[in-house]
């Protein structure tokens, strides 16, 4: 198993992809995979579906996106599922610009760490990062 990161667009059709694809990773949620780390338990082969609204959700109870992206480094390896959130208008609230530039941050940083990246558009994979030649 790796470390697969998959973004694009919203309902590009990624989501449908990953599971296609990867049916071997488990879908579980940020706060399960929380209260296991936090007991010293790794998970292989996690599937995270909606990264960027996983962040939302920390950033709204106040915790820091850097401590969900440590945590996932840890783990042998997963598949996380992210709408790209950082094109088109700059929003107006400082909460939004914050969430998105966290999220484009948090992203940045998975992706080194990912085996393979790939950026879904129109339900077409593409192959961004990672060897062999794609799907």
């Amino acid at each position: 198993m790796k470390k697969i990161l998959v973004i694009g667009g919203a309902y590009q059709g990624k989501r449908k992809w990953a599971e296609e694809n990867y049916p071997e990773y488990k879908i579980v949620s940020l706060e399960e995979l929380w209260n296991e780390n936090v007991k010293g338990n790794l998970f292989d082969g996690i599937f995270l579906n909606g990264f960027h609204l996983i962040l939302k959700q920390w950033m709204e109870q106040g915790r820091d996106c850097k401590e969900a992206v440590a945590m996932l480094r840890k783990n042998p390896s997963w598949l996380i599922v992210s709408d790209e959130i950082g094109n088109g208008i700059v929003p107006i609230k400082r909460e939004e610009r914050q969430w998105r530039e966290y999220t484009g941050r948090a992203l940045c940083e998975l992706a080194k760490d990912a085996d393979e990246v790939y950026r879904i558009q129109c339900g077409i994979p593409v192959k961004i990062k990672g060897g062999g030649s794609g799907c």
